[in-house]
């Protein structure tokens, strides 16, 4: 039996928010962040998708920058934020 590859969480990274849409033909969210040309996946499937979102969009109006757990080092799915205060 081959061994199962325990996933390594990666540390946050801080950026800034500037916009969230609906991913098109899904239920998906898409976040910009100031810091990146990429469009960032928040999906509805995480547990966490609302208080993400909610967290999201008050660092957009207040203007704070934000804690970004991706998927991996590369990625583009969020799994986690939080407002740096």
């Amino acid at each position: 039996m081959g061994a199962r590859r325990k996933k390594v969480r990666q540390p946050f990274r801080e950026m800034s928010a500037v916009h969230v849409r609906q991913e098109a033909g899904t239920e998906n969210m898409e976040v910009v962040f100031l810091e990146s040309a990429r469009f960032y996946k928040l999906q509805r499937k995480n547990p966490k998708f609302e208080a993400i979102l909610r967290e999201v969009r008050e660092a957009i109006a207040q203007k704070q920058r934000v804690r970004v757990l991706l998927d991996s080092p590369n990625g583009d799915v969020l799994e986690d934020v939080e407002i740096v205060r």
